[in-house]
């Protein structure tokens, strides 16, 4: 689960059985970058970033949220409220 959104590159070096598909965790920090994209932080120690500018999530500490794998290396993640961001791990 720690390496779950890294890079198809540093993927190919594990074995197909930790191949993960989605992850469920706590958000533990939401904030916004200098691309005035958010930022969520888990509970978990990873960092995720929004790639699209669309719009402002409605998370807050202590959500749970769900990031599955999506379309051609990308990430979705999805909030509490069944609405659905893409993001790119960070960290």
């Amino acid at each position: 689960m720690a390496d779950f959104g890294l890079s198809a590159h540093a993927l190919k070096k594990r074995a197909p059985d930790d191949w993960v598909e989605s992850i469920t965790a706590t958000v533990t920090n939401v904030t916004m970058n200098s691309s005035n994209r958010f930022v969520v932080t888990l509970h978990t120690g990873q960092v995720w970033s929004q790639s699209e500018t669309d719009s402002w999530p409605v998370l807050k500490p202590g959500d749970t949220v769900t990031i599955k794998r999506a379309a051609v290396g990308s990430f979705m993640l999805t909030g509490p409220r069944a609405v659905s961001w893409r993001v790119r791990r960070v960290r």
